[in-house]
């Protein structure tokens, strides 16, 4: 995502190459980019250098695009450009090009236009990281406003990305056949319902957008993505069979980044917030490779680079200066790919992972994240959340800083090449102070623990092994974890569309609280029944009850009564009896005339036909632990 811009390069044949960046600054079109570098950050400078080196700088032009047009205001400004490139030079009447990420979609919408004529005015096509089909990740960025690298006004991104007509295009079409957005129906709906519409989604769900007093209304939004329609639909010839412009072009070469996590779907609760979970596929990090060949219509040659740092990668120039000036005989092999671990800290903690010379990290001061062998990215109200996408297999280190007081859920997915998961490793309730610093490792040879400095003086308080689960083929793991206060039982591997049940037992002392998932309620129930469509991390929570001792029974007798409960002494050590007639808190006192034994308490004393309200207390090295309050009549 960003503003992508163009190159051109002409000589005495008919052959002009033009060429497309991707930048975030707005640069006007026709302006002389040579003294203020190519792209932000001067992305596109390696590729123009061997451009210019390679077809002499005369040859080859820049061409930059606006965000805040629409896709059809910037392809009438391209069909413009190219009109007076071809105008002005009677020996040229072609243009070959060379395109990255949204730059392919505006040269294919003009490439569409004119009923397709416009193709005859194209020599050579080369897409680079085009998102065809759209990028779930341009969700992401709505919902979340992180979109850089680096930490830059997440929530100003958030509101300007609503105003800007251009950022709606990257939303994947309506017409996608591809689950990517899942919300659940209503508050403890068992199942995640995929989104049909994704675009009126977007539109519905003013705090997705952020749409507040300083945004975008509703129908200026839905006028946004309306055009955003109009503009992915004018780059297919068929409208019922969707077939793209491109499809039956010869002299068209497609390349995109892969063996990177990338954002594949999305999950939003009932309120429309989305949640802790996302869905990786393979991709360069912002493009989808389902996106980037057009399900596969595409025939795609790939190397291992992100989004960005593919238009840097010398094998990739080497390749599109071959296509260029028709040298190539065949495509350079694929890329190695690896397996991905998937890291999920929910708790009040900073990441840090340092590997390679690079640093991932959330905290404020250095905030990064995306590396050449990782991202992270943040979720929830309050940025609990923290999701980590490795994408090696080799061990990495890595540091979480306490920054509140708190609980920590840890996780980690070893998935193979293809995404499917492997094994899948978890902790819960690990507390968390300012104080607290941990180191884990993903080496799995060395048993995955964490290593716990509760108080940072540099000396490990606990170490704490994660449980584990094993996965098999075309099954989802489900893990059924407790936090203090009870067990949980029901997780392990399961096959798909299979039924499920996951139970929760409190221990005494304590009330079970709801089955959470990423933080979000999914059920009351302590045994919590569903169909098993994806990987699953479900945790037990319980609140300490009211009624820490447990009264199981009352029996009355002539002037007495007994009173059951699980006593911890039979002796009565620790243990007090109030009572009184009446249920007013004040009204009751310290009585006496009691004698315990292994069942509880009985009671003497009483007067036959009264009524009384009774509880019991229990006292240990400090803590008082309570029963409720019982009623019972004396015979």
């Amino acid at each position: 995502m960003g503003t992508p811009e163009m190159e051109s390069i002409r000589d005495d044949k008919p052959f002009s190459p033009l060429i497309m960046g991707d930048e975030f600054l707005w640069i006007p079109t026709g302006a002389d980019l040579n003294q203020g570098g190519y792209g932000a950050d001067n992305t596109y400078k390696k590729l123009m250098d061997a451009l210019i080196s390679e077809f002499g700088k005369e040859r080859v032009h820049f061409f930059a695009y606006d965000w805040r047009l629409s896709g059809e205001e910037n392809t009438d400004i391209l069909g413009e450009y190219i009109n007076e490139l071809t105008t002005k030079d009677p020996k040229i009447d072609k243009v070959t090009l060379v395109t990255h990420s949204t730059g392919g979609l505006l040269a294919s919408s003009y490439i569409a236009r004119n009923n397709g004529e416009n193709k005859n005015k194209i020599d050579k096509f080369v897409s680079i990281a085009t998102p065809f089909l759209g990028s779930p990740k341009a969700v992401y960025v709505f919902a979340t406003g992180n979109f850089l690298p680096f930490n830059f006004a997440s929530d100003s991104i958030k509101k300007m990305s609503s105003h800007m007509p251009g950022t709606y295009q990257l939303l994947p079409p309506s017409w996608v056949d591809r689950a990517y957005i899942f919300r659940q129906t209503s508050q403890y709906d068992q199942f995640w319902t995929p989104i049909q519409y994704p675009h009126n989604f977007v539109r519905n769900n003013m705090e997705l957008i952020n749409c507040d007093n300083e945004a975008v209304s509703y129908d200026v939004k839905g006028n946004f993505l309306e055009q955003a329609s109009e503009f992915q639909m004018s780059m297919f010839v068929n409208s019922d069979s969707f077939q793209h412009i491109l499809q039956d072009m010869s002299n068209v070469y497609f390349i995109t980044g892969s063996s990177r996590s990338t954002i594949n779907e999305l999950y939003f609760d009932s309120a429309g917030r989305i949640v802790g979970r996302i869905g990786f596929a393979d991709g360069d990090g912002t493009v989808p490779s389902w996106s980037a060949t057009n399900e596969n219509k595409f025939v795609i040659t790939a190397f291992n680079a992100d989004h960005t740092a593919i238009v840097k990668d010398s094998l990739c120039i080497s390749w599109v200066l071959d296509i260029l000036k028709g040298s190539f005989s065949t495509p350079p092999p694929p890329p190695n790919r690896t397996g991905h671990q998937i890291i999920r800290i929910a708790c009040p903690v900073d990441v840090l992972i340092e590997h390679n010379g690079e640093i991932l990290t959330n905290s404020v001061e250095n905030f990064n994240s995306v590396t050449s062998w990782g991202s992270l990215y943040v979720i929830g109200e309050n940025n609990e959340v923290k999701i980590v996408a490795l994408d090696t297999d080799e061990p990495i280190t890595i540091k979480l800083i306490g920054t509140d007081t708190g609980t920590m859920d840890y996780s980690i997915e070893y998935l193979d090449e293809d995404f499917n998961l492997l094994t899948s490793f978890y902790a819960v309730d690990v507390p968390i102070t300012k104080d607290t610093k941990i180191i884990t490792t993903t080496n799995q040879n060395s048993g995955i623990a964490l290593e716990i400095d509760s108080n940072g003086d540099g000396i490990v308080d606990e170490i704490r092994k994660l449980d584990s689960i094993s996965s098999k083929p075309n099954s989802c793991t489900i893990i059924a974890a407790a936090k203090t206060g009870g067990k949980a039982s029901g997780g392990g591997a399961f096959d798909k569309n299979s039924f499920v049940t996951v139970t929760a037992i409190s221990d005494t002392g304590y009330t079970f609280d709801g089955w959470y998932e990423n933080n979000i309620k999914v059920s009351e129930n302590e045994s919590y029944s569903f169909t098993v469509t994806l990987n699953r991390m479900l945790v037990a929570k319980f609140a300490k009850s009211l009624a820490d001792i447990n009264i199981v029974g009352v029996s009355v007798g002539n002037k007495q009564a007994n009173v059951d409960f699980d006593i911890l002494s039979a002796n009565g050590k620790g243990y007090s009896v109030y009572l009184s007639t009446n249920d007013d808190e004040s009204a009751f006192k310290l009585y006496a005339d009691v004698n315990y034994n292994s069942k509880g308490v009985h009671i003497r004393g009483l007067t036959n036909g009264e009524t009384y309200y009774v509880y019991i207390t229990y006292s240990d090295s400090g803590s008082i632990l309570r029963s409720n309050v019982i009623k019972f009549t004396v015979n």
